[in-house]
């Protein structure tokens, strides 16, 4: 099961998470996602768009001390309401 987090509340304990945010940056094996606290970045193939919000379910892996996230699913939050969004994710 996925618990949805935010970045910063990320730790080593954690294994499957979904995190939203926004894409910031992006290339052919990875993007950033930022939401708006910190930013982490994410291993994926799939084609994504910078300034998408989106929710990605995926596993944490550490590189030394620095968080990324394996991708297993990358769900477009385009058309949702981002400011509550992400006011909700603030209380989880």
């Amino acid at each position: 099961m996925y618990n949805e987090k935010q970045i910063i509340n990320l730790n080593k304990e954690d294994n499957l998470v979904a995190i939203s945010g926004f894409i910031v940056s992006a290339n052919e094996n990875s993007f950033v996602l930022d939401d708006k606290a910190s930013q982490i970045i994410v291993l994926a193939k799939d084609s994504v768009n910078i300034g998408d919000y989106v929710r990605v379910f995926g596993n944490l892996v550490f590189n030394n001390d620095e968080k990324m996230l394996q991708s297993a699913i990358i769900q477009n939050l385009n058309s949702i309401n981002k400011e509550l969004h992400q006011k909700v994710l603030k209380m989880l």
